[in-house]
């Protein structure tokens, strides 16, 4: 029996026709086609690349050597202290402290330009 989609199978005691569904496409990754994800906004997957962007410090060293990120983190800091989110206390004993980083990037638009 040949049967295509939107055919009619008769039923088995007589009944009015049953229609035959259509079979699901399948999708590319059901049929082990996949392609890495690539970004153009400049986001780095981790252990995808060995180096940085050019202009992005991947060390605090880096950073410090450069007038341009140490003019940026003073700004930052100056930042948080005149809007009171932010200042320095002693760690209270028998408590866990939250630690946080600096983290060196340029925002970049879209299509890769700052």
């Amino acid at each position: 029996m040949n049967l295509s989609p939107g055919s009619t199978v008769d039923g088995a005691l007589g009944d009015s026709p049953v229609p035959i569904m259509p079979l699901r496409p399948t999708t590319r990754l059901q049929q082990g086609i996949s392609k890495p994800k690539s970004y153009s906004d400049g986001t780095v997957c981790w252990c995808m690349l060995a180096t940085s962007p050019a202009g992005e410090p991947s060390t605090l060293d880096e950073a410090l050597g450069d007038k341009n990120w140490v003019t940026a983190m003073d700004c930052e800091h100056q930042a948080l202290l005149r809007n009171k989110s932010w200042h320095l206390v002693p760690p209270p004993k028998g408590k866990n402290v939250i630690g946080c980083k600096w983290v060196y990037k340029i925002k970049r638009k879209s299509y890769g330009t700052n």
